[in-house]
């Protein structure tokens, strides 16, 4: 308790918690490239920590005035801000402070290779669209992951002051108070899903496949935010998530906030995702609704035929015969 008071202290004086922990002695700083990152010094101490950086950012959302700065990169469907770039800039310059042996994933360009087995996983804005158009559900989303595996996340809606989080092991929280997926089964459930915007050939699977989904259960929603669709599975507003493809920072903190809910997150094939830092489909889901839904999506992003109301075809293949 002492300990935390004076941390307390320490920081709103503007002191580092890297030298924090090094100047009051704590065995096993931050700076420690071979302990797990949650493992070193005072946990609780290091979360707050984190998702203190989190909402800070936050801030930078909330006073973006009416000029965006809005980017198309690949296409229309893919936006940038620069408040994207100012969200992203700041995480990386505070946590890259404290965690100096971590490596650094970014969506706006940010790769950075530190000598230590830890990697952050950021998107400063999920959601970015919603965020340009004023719709108020764009998330920050922080994953930490040790060898390959999540070992924690923070999701963080400023705009509703939601702030959903997990450890490894530890379960999952909303402000604080657990949560967890609910029990509706398909008919009783709301399914979201995403369209997968910056991939055009997956498109016809995704809405064929979310028609079929649509007469199997309460209502669908599509809400623009991969990360937040996740933990809106994690605290039981909706009962499955799925999503043709994803890149890491749209799901590394979603997947284990999920499974920390007592929800089941693989690949559009029912497989475990162990790559976290490469692109992947994926199915999110409570204990009913999961197994349901892979009967429906199973094998929907491969590049062959696959049956959703008959078979629907590559829109390659479509096209090939036309010619």
């Amino acid at each position: 308790f002492g300990l935390g008071i004076l941390l307390s202290s320490f920081l709103k004086e503007g002191g580092s918690i890297y030298y924090f922990y090094m100047t009051f002695g704590v065995i096993g700083g931050f700076g420690n490239n071979n302990d797990d990152l949650l493992c070193a010094g005072n946990k609780e101490d290091i979360q707050s920590y984190v998702e203190q950086i989190v909402k800070e950012a936050g801030t930078i959302i909330l006073e973006a005035g009416e000029n965006l700065g809005v980017e198309e990169k690949s296409s229309q469907h893919d936006l940038v801000t620069m408040y994207d770039k100012k969200v992203q800039e700041y995480l990386f310059n505070q946590l890259s402070r404290e965690f100096p042996h971590a490596s650094f994933l970014g969506e706006e360009g940010l790769e950075s290779k530190g000598d230590g087995n830890g990697l952050f996983i950021i998107d400063p804005i999920d959601g970015t669209t919603n965020f340009v158009k004023g719709f108020r559900i764009s998330v920050i989303s922080v994953g930490y992951a040790e060898a390959g595996t999540m070992k924690y996340g923070v999701i963080y809606n400023p705009f509703s002051g939601e702030l959903f989080s997990a450890e490894k092991g530890c379960g999952a929280f909303l402000n604080g108070k657990p949560i967890h997926v609910n029990e509706d089964a398909m008919e009783h459930a709301v399914i979201c899903f995403g369209a997968a915007p910056y991939d055009p050939e997956k498109w016809d699977y995704t809405f064929s496949t979310a028609r079929k989904v649509m007469e199997k259960c309460v209502d669908v929603r599509r809400l623009g935010s991969a990360a937040y669709d996740l933990v809106s599975v994690a605290c039981g507003r909706a009962g499955a998530f799925f999503e043709c493809k994803l890149r890491p920072w749209d799901y590394a903190a979603g997947l284990l906030i999920v499974e920390e809910a007592g929800g089941t997150v693989s690949d559009l094939d029912g497989k475990k995702i162990t790559e976290i830092d490469r692109p992947s489909s994926m199915l999110a889901g409570n204990p009913k609704c999961y197994p349901e839904m892979l009967k429906i999506v199973k094998g929907l992003n491969k590049e062959s035929t696959i049956s959703v109301e008959g078979t629907v075809r590559l829109r390659e293949s479509r096209n090939l015969k036309q010619a």
